[in-house]
């Protein structure tokens, strides 16, 4: 039986891939679509900061979110 891992890293993304300055990347809209069109019930989890409930954290000099993939 083939892994979730096997199953989406044989998919070829070279034509949703997008370039930033130097860096290419897959958009999270992008991988989304992809994960969903093959795991349909794949669920995501953003993450709230318990200390203020936001769905973001911050250190006072940075804000960053948590997101967790349940497939």
């Amino acid at each position: 039986m083939e892994s979730v891992f096997q199953k989406l890293s044989a998919i070829s993304v070279k034509d949703k891939i997008e370039r930033k300055g130097n860096l290419d990347y897959l958009s999270w809209a992008n991988a989304w679509a992809m994960l969903k069109n093959n795991y349909p019930d794949a669920q995501r989890i953003v993450y709230e900061c318990p200390h203020t409930g936001f769905n973001y954290f911050n250190d006072g000099r940075f804000a960053w979110v948590k997101v967790g993939i349940v497939v």
